[in-house]
């Protein structure tokens, strides 16, 4: 037997015929609008929206999170980490005594560090769902930045607007001189808990966690170029289209965010000091991770992988310059069009 909805109908009153009997007939029109009315659905009342969770991409944090859903994920994730590091222990035993150091990163596995793609215990279980730093940075939260193919992290695109919001680029050595350390990881930890501010950061902090967010990646942003190919790469003339090609579209998206950020900086080298060549050493090593204790190996991949991202900056600042002439001649076109002619 096929279960059905028990809805009641209510009675419809039988209409006469010519006969002057009363037959069964469809319903009438009053009788239509009673049954459409009894079976009409009516909206909720009494609503409440207690929880909201939202990402506020101008500080780059979640807001809104409930207390026990913070907790739950604070019991998970050291429920995760517990077997995780119960599984690993005998390999990071085999290892501790090992670890060593590259030229760009920090050691590949040590006591105090973390393994790379796994969240640090944070006492604030907020800070789980924040964690911007030391992730893959396919992993973090993006956001749709006009004129790039792909989303841009968001902590970077926060970083970006605090940066350009205190004229930043107008600072003396930016991106070389390097902040106060406890400054700096103040502002890191601010970012991984959800409490960063960046109106209350010198702006040599916000340019400096640029450098750091991309120092801390696990896989480095350029790990698609093979260290052999570099200095190869490095010495043909179209570098900035040999090196794009051979990224995928989210490497490729942020790398040109990256130098769309310097050229803006190289753009103000008179007052800052900083042009495409001193911009390219600061920045350049934070991109790739060298594997390799042969000092001669690692000071010639070091300056093959300089003279790559400078060959891309340099091709983005002439774009800058284009875009900008373009946009002059436009201007002054449309100002030639609406003035009133000459009597």
């Amino acid at each position: 037997m096929s279960a059905g909805l028990n809805i009641r109908l209510p009675e419809l009153a039988p209409r006469k015929g010519d006969s002057g009997g009363s037959s069964p007939s469809s319903p009438s029109q009053g009788a239509a609008q009673e049954l459409a009315s009894f079976l009409e659905i009516g909206a909720p009342y009494g609503f409440k929206h207690d929880v909201h969770i939202h990402y506020n991409f101008q500080e780059a944090r979640f807001e809104g999170i409930p207390p026990n859903f913070a907790a739950y994920l604070a019991a998970t994730a050291a429920d995760r980490v517990a077997c995780e590091s119960t599984a690993a222990s005998p390999v990071l035993q085999g290892r501790r005594g090992g670890a060593k150091r590259t030229r760009t990163g920090s050691a590949s596995v040590s006591s105090g560090g973390a393994w790379p793609g796994v969240l640090e215990p944070c006492v604030d279980p907020v800070g789980l769902l924040n964690q911007h730093f030391k992730l893959p940075f396919r992993q973090v939260p993006r956001v749709a930045v006009a004129g790039y193919e792909e989303r841009v992290p968001a902590v970077l695109v926060m970083l970006q607007q605090h940066f350009q919001a205190k004229r930043g680029f107008l600072t003396p050595h930016i991106f070389r001189e390097s902040p106060s350390k406890q400054d700096r990881d103040q502002a890191m930890r601010d970012i991984n808990r959800g409490a960063f501010h960046g109106a209350e950061h010198d702006v040599r902090v916000l340019a400096d966690l640029i450098k750091l967010w991309f120092r801390e990646l696990p896989e480095p942003i350029l790990h698609e170029l093979p260290a052999g190919d570099m200095e190869r790469l490095a010495a043909l003339q179209d570098v900035e289209h040999e090196v794009l090609t051979r990224l995928g579209a989210l490497e490729r998206c942020v790398v040109l965010w990256l130098a769309d950020l310097l050229a803006g900086v190289a753009a103000y080298q008179a007052q800052n000091h900083m042009g495409v060549d001193q911009l390219s050493i600061v920045i350049a090593p934070n991109l790739v991770r060298l594997e390799t204790e042969n000092p001669m190996v690692a000071v010639a991949l070091s300056k093959a992988v300089v003279d790559l991202f400078r060959g891309v900056l340099r091709a983005r600042v002439q774009r800058r310059q284009q875009l900008q002439t373009a946009a002059a001649a436009s201007a002054s076109a449309s100002k030639v069009a609406h003035s009133p002619p000459c009597v």
